[in-house]
């Protein structure tokens, strides 16, 4: 992928395992599964 006339292959400074430049997320839409099931619990336990 292409950013600023830089050619990128991760993410920088993300948390591992979310380096993925392939994932497009708009809004609510795109949100891999796992990762909204793991904010589902983290809210529950509030």
């Amino acid at each position: 992928m292409q950013v600023h006339k830089e050619t990128i292959d991760a993410v920088p400074n993300a948390i591992p395992g979310r380096t993925d430049i392939e994932l497009e997320i708009y809004g609510m839409e795109g949100i891999p599964e796992k990762d909204m099931d793991e904010r589902r619990r983290l809210l529950e336990q509030k």
